[in-house]
């Protein structure tokens, strides 16, 4: 037993086979800060959700909590950390039965039909199934299979791993930890399977008794929100076609306009050339900032000198980073004056 609170074992899961039995068991437990819900967490109203339909047995749940105080009661030991030396349980206190965490138990079992996993289907932690509970303690086990998997004297007698080492007595340790003061049990089942959660907390919620729900329920499960889907350079959307509009000569210089983009514009890219198929080393590129600029002075060129001006527009992606050009526009030449 590690003397601190805080327990995680999700990697200690079971499988058996037996008569035809499919089970799996994962156990957890981890000290929470003041964190109740007797049903699903608020979600917010765009957040997606299953509905599913179990059957709960739980008349035969509540009946494991007479074997977990006896086991309680039993001076039973566990593996340490070293896993060389048994630690014998003695003086714990029985677990008092909390229907705020059965609440919680049956949530979680109608999830694991969808996710047989600590992480609920929306990606979130099981802790957070018992966040609307004023606990400073809580912790999950949690198992899943068919035929003798609807007894809860049989799934408790897996879940007291009597056979394991430390690191696959999880369940066994949350079962007997000291600082757990109540306990929640359900079993949800669905086609053959069934579905078995414990969950353990501390203080007790003071959630008022209920009778057992031995019936079919539909429970409303939160999912993750659907990633969006990444953008690539594809999907970037290309920038508007362009055309030039006039290029006026002056006195060693150029005036250039261009008519203005409308859509997908981030600038434009102006070369002023020489070489009619811009291949001067003494080629200008200049790019000009912002879409609603149309107009861009070259100064400082030679006089009485044939230039050529070709222009395009470009769209920078804000999420990719990635760039796209629209094709350039048809060339247009003027002389300079003297």
């Amino acid at each position: 037993m590690t003397s601190s609170f805080v327990q995680q074992n999700t990697s200690a899961h079971l499988k058996k086979a037996l008569d035809r039995l499919v089970c799996i068991f994962t156990a957890a437990a981890l000290v929470a800060t003041m964190v109740m819900l007797p049903a699903a967490p608020a979600q917010a109203a765009t957040a997606p959700s299953k509905q599913v339909t179990v059957t709960y047995c739980q008349s035969e749940a509540r009946s494991m909590l007479a074997s977990i105080n006896d086991f309680r009661a039993s001076g039973a030991k566990c593996w340490d950390s070293s896993d060389s030396i048994e630690v014998s349980y003695t003086g714990l206190q029985p677990l008092a039965y909390d229907y705020g965490l059965e609440g919680v138990a049956m949530l979680r079992a109608a999830e694991l039909t969808i996710s047989h996993s600590h992480t609920r289907p929306n990606g979130e932690s099981y802790t957070t199934a018992f966040s609307q509970l004023p606990l400073r303690g809580r912790g999950e086990n949690i198992a899943s299979g068919t035929g003798r998997m609807s007894k809860s004297a049989y799934v408790f007698d897996l879940w007291r791993e009597d056979d394991k080492t430390y690191a696959g007595q999880g369940h066994r340790r949350n079962m007997l930890e000291p600082r757990f003061t109540a306990v929640g049990i359900a079993c949800a089942k669905l086609g053959n399977m069934y579905y078995w959660v414990q969950s353990f907390g501390t203080p007790q919620t003071g959630v008022a008794a209920t009778a057992p729900v031995d019936a079919q329920k539909t429970v409303t499960v939160p999912l993750a929100a659907p990633k969006p889907a990444a953008t690539t350079a594809a999907s970037a959307p290309k920038a508007a076609p362009f055309a030039l509009k006039s290029v006026t000569p002056g006195k060693k210089k150029l005036t250039i306009k261009w008519v203005k983009q409308p859509k997908a514009t981030t600038g434009y890219e102006v070369w002023v050339s020489t070489s009619k198929k811009f291949t001067a080393k003494t080629t200008i590129k200049k790019k000009v900032k912002g879409a609603s600029t149309t107009k861009l002075t070259i100064s400082k060129l030679k006089a009485k000198k044939k230039y050529y001006v070709k222009v395009r527009s470009y769209y920078k992606h804000p999420t990719t980073k990635k760039t796209t050009s629209s094709s350039w526009s048809k060339v247009k030449a003027a002389t300079t004056k003297k």
